[in-house]
């Protein structure tokens, strides 16, 4: 697993916004991410955004390490 980037398991429901936010340690940079529910119900079905999330938070964090290495690739061009 890259160290350099991590997620610590504190994630936050917003019922207003109906999105769950995660933080992310970016090489010990704190940044916050957020999913909405539609979004995670969209990629993954299910009823319950939470227990989706939950299911599915392996999957997500690989296409977040995916799209900071495209990142990282198109800055070093």
């Amino acid at each position: 697993m890259n160290q350099a980037i991590q997620f610590p398991d504190r994630e936050a429901w917003s019922e207003e916004d109906r999105m769950i936010y995660f933080p992310v340690l970016i090489g010990g940079f704190q940044r916050e991410c957020r999913i909405s529910a539609a979004q995670l119900q969209t990629r993954f079905g299910g009823t319950d955004t939470h227990n989706v999330f939950n299911d599915y938070f392996f999957s997500l964090k690989a296409h977040f390490h995916i799209l900071k290495n495209l990142f990282f690739c198109y800055l070093n061009l």
